[in-house]
């Protein structure tokens, strides 16, 4: 999810199957897997948001994923709960 989304961020998503390519998608991979992952409708398939990892492609060779919402809103922390007085 680097660099677009931090860990203390809260993602808004909207519960659909219907996605248009280039959204960041909460998708189930591996029937155990979710994760957070922009999705392309061609042949390069799902992309990590990190630009340190490849993309990864999944078609009728590979096991099922599913789309289980679209990222709608960020929200982030301004004050960083591990400051310590």
């Amino acid at each position: 999810m680097y660099p677009k989304y931090l860990e203390d961020d809260t993602i808004i998503l909207e519960v659909t199957r219907e996605f248009y390519s280039g959204q960041d998608c909460l998708v189930y991979l591996h029937s155990y897997d979710k994760t957070l992952k922009t999705v392309i409708q061609n042949k390069e398939g799902i992309k990590p948001i990190n630009p340190h990892y490849p993309p990864k492609t999944y078609g009728k060779k590979d096991e099922e994923i599913k789309i289980l919402g679209i990222a709608k809103q960020i929200r982030k922390n301004l004050i960083n709960k591990k400051i310590i007085k």
